[in-house]
């Protein structure tokens, strides 16, 4: 339970928590993977999708910073590591820790200074968080903003 590895084709990763199975590609996690788990625990899901999606969170999506067995993270240390980041990714990791226990205090007004992509990756996270669905076309999402 709650192990990554490598799948077949190299470009993709199976994730297995409990009895929910994933497989993601690096460079971004497919939407439709998490729903059963959003279902079950949309705190985690909004987690994993930020953690496998942005390029920063990626590098700390290990079991040194992550439990996936227990749902523990390690928020202090991933704070003090990220003292250091620019702006936007010190927003991306609080972001991912409130969404998941509420412990990183958040202004959503930081969020202008994200570029498009972590602009959709917050949208995509707090679908799965707060269990929206998700529209047919990412215009239809983003024409409400």
């Amino acid at each position: 339970m709650g192990r990554k590895k490598k799948g077949k084709n190299s470009n993709q990763t199976k994730l297995n928590i409990g009895n929910f199975n994933f497989n993601f590609k690096q460079e971004r996690m497919l939407i439709v993977d998490l729903s059963q788990l959003a279902n079950h625990s949309p705190k985690w899901a909004a987690v994993i999708y930020l953690f496998s999606n942005h390029s920063k969170l990626q590098s700390y999506f290990t079991d040194k910073y992550i439990d996936l067995d227990n749902q523990v993270i390690e928020v202090k240390e991933l704070l003090k590591l990220s003292q250091p980041w620019s702006r936007s990714e010190q927003f991306m990791l609080r972001l991912a820790l409130h969404l998941y226990c509420g412990h990183a205090k958040i202004d959503l007004n930081e969020a202008d200074s994200l570029d498009q992509q972590n602009l959709e990756l917050v949208m995509d996270a707090l679908c799965l968080r707060f269990k929206f669905d998700f529209p047919d076309s990412k215009e239809d999402f983003y024409a409400i903003r």
